[in-house]
């Protein structure tokens, strides 16, 4: 409210901005670093994509600068962890590049320890009123996943997935509460990627949806995402190397 941010700004330059996250990331650091359950330091999340409806975005600068901070505070040393959303779908990926002319993969291996990507197969977004629906084949992942893992060897670092999509994204809903299956979250979907993500060398998997699991059990008597999220964590049973 005390800042005044057109569309397209880069937020990071705002002096205001700057200090209260410095100052919010001291104050964090310094009240958990102690915490033995805390194995690595997440700063920001898709900091070098843009977000929110005025696209907004971070410069890489001030991100390096919440990075030193972090590491100046941490007696642990810690590894650091950034995060970048992805574009399975070649459709989108062409349009990010055309009007964002980042590539946030390339430069968050730069700055993390360990690179965290976002894997969101199927959504859906709506446009003037309609609903669209962006879905990805399995070559296009695989040509693609692969070269991130590549980008990511060549630079002696590690990878995990930091969100793989385990609940809908349908255009128009925050969080889609209907009973019916919707076109872009299936059990068996997030099964599969998984799967086909493990054989390209990606070890580490954060699922994204718990809450809607639980819901879906609740509301509607539906545990298939739930009894399919319990059999994946049996199986792939992996955490982050140390």
């Amino acid at each position: 409210e005390k800042v005044r941010l057109g569309y397209g700004s880069t937020v990071s330059k705002n002096t205001y901005l700057q200090e209260r996250t410095l100052k919010f990331i001291k104050k964090v650091i310094l009240r958990y670093r102690d915490e033995p359950a805390i194995s690595y330091w997440q700063v920001e999340n898709e900091a070098l994509n843009r977000f929110g409806g005025k696209q907004w975005k971070m410069d890489k600068n001030f991100l390096k600068r919440e990075i030193d901070l972090v590491k100046k505070l941490d007696i642990h040393n810690r590894r650091i962890i950034l995060t970048a959303s992805t574009y399975p779908n070649n459709f989108l990926r062409i349009l990010s590049k055309i009007f964002t002319n980042a590539q946030p993969i390339k430069e968050n291996l730069e700055l993390a320890d360990i690179l965290g990507v976002n894997v969101y197969p199927t959504i859906g977004q709506k446009f003037w009123e309609r609903g669209f629906y962006f879905g990805s084949r399995k070559a296009e992942r695989k040509s693609y996943f692969s070269d991130i893992i590549q980008q990511v060897q060549k630079k002696n670092k590690e990878i995990c997935i930091t969100e793989l999509q385990a609940e809908p994204w349908e255009p128009g809903h925050l969080v889609y509460k209907r009973r019916e299956k919707p076109p872009t979250g299936w059990p068996e979907n997030t099964r599969l990627t998984l799967e086909e993500l493990r054989s390209l060398g990606y070890n580490t998997f954060l699922l994204w949806g718990a809450e809607y699991w639980y819901y879906q059990k609740v509301k509607y008597d539906n545990s298939e995402w739930w009894d399919t999220a319990e059999n994946i964590l049996k199986v792939n049973s992996t955490r982050f190397a140390r």
